[in-house]
Formats: structure tokens, sequence, C-alpha cells
């Protein structure tokens, strides 16, 4: 019975460390598309700014 009871604690502990791990890799995930979408906000601005200066030097 004990050694049941033991499995079940270390069962709970493996999938809660598992969820942690899966939390924190979600987390990493869309921090980095977040820095990726700016990035891309960022070039867009500055392609802008050039053809912008193009089209005044026309």
């Amino acid at each position: 019975m004990l050694t049941h009871e033991l499995g079940g604690v270390l069962m709970g502990r493996v999938v809660a460390y598992k969820v942690a791990a899966l939390a924190q890799a979600e987390e990493e995930r869309a921090k980095k598309l977040q820095q990726a979408e700016e990035s891309a906000a960022s070039f867009k601005a500055e392609v802008e700014k050039v053809r912008d200066w193009l089209k005044e030097d026309k």
C-alpha cells in the first residue's frame, strides 16, 4: 500500500514538473514570437522611410 501511494506521489511530481516545463517553453516561444513581430514592424518602418525618401528624390 505504501509503495503504491509513494508511486502516486512520484507520478504527480513528474507530471507537475512536465507541466511546468511545458509552460516555460510556451512562455519562451511567445516571447520570441513577440520579439520577431517587433523586429518585423521595425524593418517595415525602415522600408517605408526608404520608399518615401526615394519618392521625394524623383
